[in-house]
C-alpha cells in the first residue's frame, strides 16, 4: 500500500511539484480529489496523506509544507541542515517569485487586473531569471550540484508551464538563448525518463 496520498483538484494546479517529487523518487503514491475542502486541516487542497510507522495517517496542508517535508523524507534536501538551508531559501525566491504571478495574474479578479498584473510580473521575472542564471553558473548545473533537488524540481514546474504555453507567456520570453542554464535545468528533468513517462502518461488527470 502507498505510504503518501495526494488530494487536490481536478487539474495539476499546487499538487504538481508534489507529485513530480513522488515521481523522480520513484515513490509509490495514490492521486486522488476530494470535494470536501471542510475535511482538510486548513480547509484548502492539496493535501497530502502521509502514513506514520504506526500505521496512523497524518494530513498536510500548504504546498511548500507538502513540498519541504517529501523533499526531506525523499533524500532531495541536501545531506546536512546547512545543505538543507541553501536548498530551501532557493525554493523559497522562487515561491515568493510564483506568490505574485498567482495573485496578480491567476487569481486576479478580472481581466483589467489580471493584464496589469501580467506587465508587472513579466517586467520583473527576467531579472529574476538573470540572477538564478548566475546562481547556477556556480552551483550548476542544478541548484545543489551535479543532482535535481527540491528548487530545481519546483522551478521545472513553472518553467515548464511558460516554455510550453501551459499558462500563456509573451513570445520568446524564456529561451535558450537568453537563459541556457535555466533552459538546461528544464530539459534535463523534462527528459528525465520518469518525468518524461509521468507527462506523457498524463496521471496527473483525475476520473470521474
Amino acid at each position: 500500500m502507498a505510504k503518501y496520498r495526494v488530494y487536490n483538484r481536478r487539474q495539476q494546479g499546487l499538487a504538481e511539484t508534489t507529485r513530480l517529487i513522488l515521481e523522480i523518487s520513484g515513490a509509490e503514491y495514490e492521486n486522488d480529489w476530494d470535494k470536501e475542502k471542510g475535511s482538510t486541516p486548513l480547509g484548502q487542497l492539496p493535501v497530502l496523506h502521509v502514513q506514520k510507522s504506526t500505521g496512523e495517517w497524518e494530513s498536510i496542508a500548504e504546498s511548500s509544507a507538502i513540498e519541504r517535508f517529501l523533499a526531506a523524507d525523499l533524500g532531495l534536501l541536501g545531506s546536512n541542515p546547512i545543505e538543507a538551508a541553501v536548498l530551501d531559501m532557493y525554493h523559497a525566491a522562487w515561491g515568493d517569485m510564483i506568490a505574485m504571478f498567482m495573485w496578480k495574474v491567476w487569481r486576479a479578479s478580472n481581466d483589467d487586473s489580471k493584464q496589469r498584473g501580467a506587465t508587472e510580473f513579466w517586467g520583473l521575472f527576467p531579472k529574476f531569471l538573470e540572477v538564478h542564471e548566475n546562481i547556477l553558473a556556480i552551483r550548476g548545473p542544478f541548484y545543489g550540484g551535479e543532482e535535481p533537488s527540491l528548487p530545481d524540481i519546483y522551478a521545472f514546474t513553472w518553467l515548464n508551464r511558460f516554455i510550453t504555453k501551459w499558462i500563456p507567456s509573451p513570445v520568446d520570453s524564456i529561451t535558450e538563448e537568453k537563459y541556457p542554464r535555466m533552459w538546461a535545468l528544464w530539459k534535463s528533468i523534462r527528459e528525465n525518463v520518469k518525468i518524461k513517462d509521468y507527462i506523457e502518461s498524463g496521471r496527473w488527470q483525475l476520473k470521474e
